[in-house]
């Protein structure tokens, strides 16, 4: 049975016949002893260097779409025209804290730009264009990276809303009677 290999491969027959399936490589082998560990010590510190990168710059973009938000839940309590600008401020803080931003660098402004004279949210008259900018600095929400080595814009989100107050309902008291 051992002795015919005409029905295996050619990977048995050399099993067979006492040879090995892999080739012995003969030579240099230790010229290239270390290389590896070399490699790594190259390249590990700026592949750590890669991935902290990526991960501040994804917290920068979670952070902006978290002032976004705050931005768009003051526009929105501004916008009832029942809210003072610091009950407006304190909502936009509120949700910023909520979120795990700190407001020590936050800045919190309200126009109307319809008529500039009636800068607080509660004289808006209805339809009045507001809008709610809030500046975050990144040095206080930064992870990693000490943003003081590289120029950076402050993370700043807007949202124009318009007022939604009431139009006051005048009523006659002289009621035709029949």
């Amino acid at each position: 049975m051992y002795g015919d290999t005409a029905h295996i491969g050619l990977f048995e027959a050399r099993r067979f016949a006492g040879v090995s399936a892999r080739p012995m490589v003969k030579g240099r082998s230790g010229i290239r002893r270390g290389a590896a560990a070399v490699e790594m010590a190259v390249l590990l510190p700026l592949f750590i260097a890669l991935l902290f990168g990526l991960w501040e710059a994804s917290r920068l973009v979670h952070v902006q779409q978290i002032v976004s938000n705050a931005a768009r839940e003051g526009a929105r309590q501004a916008a009832t025209a029942a809210k003072t600008t610091n009950q407006v401020i304190e909502a936009v803080n509120n949700y910023l804290l909520r979120a795990g931003i700190p407001t020590s660098g936050v800045a919190v402004t309200i126009e109307n730009l319809t008529d500039p004279a009636r800068s607080n949210p509660i004289d808006a008259r209805q339809m009045d264009h507001l809008r709610v900018t809030v500046q975050v600095d990144p040095e206080t929400i930064a992870w990693i990276l000490p943003y003081r080595i590289v120029s950076h814009p402050n993370l700043r989100a807007r949202a124009d809303w318009f007022a939604m107050a009431d139009i006051p309902l005048e009523i006659n008291p002289d009621l035709p009677l029949e």
